[in-house]
């Protein structure tokens, strides 16, 4: 049952690849949730792909605990280990959300609209006279 994020479209490929079904959470209801559990433990090619996906995730180097295990003691052994710290740590709060970077191209787009808009109204004044004060027209006669 997905939940967040990208969860549905990862269980759209697990139920196209065979080896489960997606059951989304507006078709929860206690049948259709039996009948989806029933139909995955009771379909032998279903349970084979798992068994052999739950083999391959298994197959590590070493078990978890003691990957772990492994990881904790090297950052104890290298004072906290800072040169395999992520760079996030060192940047300020507008730089990570990229403010910086959106208000630079925010104040671009601006930018440019109001330069085509001053060119359009200036062309517009001389080529057609329109946008010419009243005053200026007086002026004329």
């Amino acid at each position: 049952m997905p939940v967040f994020a990208d969860q549905e479209s990862n269980m759209m490929d697990v139920q196209n690849e065979g080896w489960g079904r997606v059951m989304l959470w507006k078709e929860l209801e206690e049948n259709v949730f039996r009948e989806k559990i029933l139909e995955v433990l009771n379909n032998k090619k279903m349970v084979e792909i798992v068994k052999h996906k739950s083999v391959l995730m298994k197959d590590t180097l070493v078990p978890p605990e003691e990957e772990a295990v492994y990881w904790v003691e090297y950052v104890m052994r290298h004072n906290g280990a800072p040169h395999i710290r992520s760079p996030v740590f060192m940047m300020k709060w507008y730089e990570i959300y990229n403010i910086d970077v959106w208000a630079f191209i925010i104040f671009v787009i601006v930018g440019t609209l109001f330069v085509s808009y001053l060119v359009i109204k200036f062309f517009l004044r001389k080529c057609f006279g329109i946008g010419k004060s009243k005053n200026n027209k007086r002026k004329k006669e």
